[in-house]
């Protein structure tokens, strides 16, 4: 939901996601515009069921959340190497990094 707190944003993420893809000049613009407005209500719709009201200082609270009680003083959550769980977390900041 984070990388859709913009319209702007959707569009930057969508951006990429269209040129990364293997996809015709039509398919990438339809791709970019519904795609980025879709996911732009799909955020809001899902804010608003969840009641949050600032998603990016909501998400990087449950990251610092998350590192604190879960990681703590370990290298990884998993101990000395990384397991499923410090996997997800860092597919989901990979996934937002190089985002405004």
């Amino acid at each position: 939901m984070n990388i859709y707190g913009s319209v702007s944003e959707s569009y930057q993420a969508f951006e990429y996601i269209s040129q990364a893809g293997a996809f015709t000049d039509t398919e990438r613009m339809l791709t970019k515009h519904v795609g980025a407005l879709s996911m732009r209500g799909v955020s809001m719709l899902i804010a608003r069921k969840h009641q949050i009201q600032k998603p990016r200082e909501e998400l990087l609270a449950a990251a610092k959340e998350w590192v604190d009680t879960a990681v703590g003083d370990k290298e990884f959550h998993g101990g000395g190497k990384a397991d499923l769980a410090d996997l997800a977390v860092f597919g989901v900041v990979k996934a937002i990094e190089g985002l405004e």
